[in-house]
């Protein structure tokens, strides 16, 4: 069954206060330094929320941990990214952040289609 992506390319595009406050929110719930929420499709990320990190925008699906995290229904949790990076996945951002743990819960439509994930970091 193939995902209809129509009704979600809209929350791609910006920014979102109600993701921006969640973000703040998971922070301070799990005492994160990092936190964000991101959408991913077939080729990038798409930054929803922050906090903790200046946003980009948008990241190419291969260099985030989040395109790994969305294939599993689960929680991932690497809580050493130098010692076990996700396979198939750059990580010029988690270097760029020194970041080592990596927690994330994915994003799940009405559906059951993983379409992002809401994830923590840590130096």
């Amino acid at each position: 069954m193939l995902l209809n992506s129509q009704p979600y390319e809209q929350l791609k595009a910006t920014p979102d206060s109600v993701f921006d406050e969640l973000a703040r929110l998971v922070a301070l719930l799990f005492e994160a330094p990092i936190v964000f929420i991101a959408l991913v499709d077939a080729q990038q990320l798409w930054v929803k929320a922050d906090s903790g990190m200046p946003r980009p925008r948008r990241v190419a699906r291969q260099e985030s941990v989040c395109a790994r995290a969305i294939l599993q229904s689960e929680p991932t949790v690497y809580r050493d990214l130098e010692q076990q990076a996700p396979t198939l996945t750059q990580l010029p951002l988690v270097q760029a952040y020194q970041m080592r743990f990596y927690a994330a819960q994915p994003l799940q439509t009405d559906a059951g289609f993983n379409i992002g994930a809401c994830a923590n970091g840590a130096m």
